[in-house]
């Protein structure tokens, strides 16, 4: 019985460990979101609230933040 770890398949009896050399994987990561087009006007219906709701979080609270840092250093 074969068993896969990470990206190499090790024999369940005998685990075999590779040399860390220029072999090995220092796999990245992405956190982009992919640009997908809504199709119909449902979805865009849907979809722009969504965007004006995360646009609020986004901007408000970091301004409310500086807002606080900076009249905190006024007074």
């Amino acid at each position: 019985m074969s068993v896969a770890i990470g990206t190499h398949l090790v024999d369940a009896g005998v685990a075999q460990v590779r040399a860390a050399g220029p072999r090995l994987h220092r796999g990245g990561g992405s956190f982009a979101a992919p640009e997908v087009e809504p199709d119909d006007s449902e979805t865009r219906r849907k979809a722009l609230p969504h965007a004006l709701l995360s646009y609020f979080f986004g901007t408000v609270p970091i301004a409310v933040a500086i807002n606080l840092v900076t009249n905190l250093r006024q007074s």
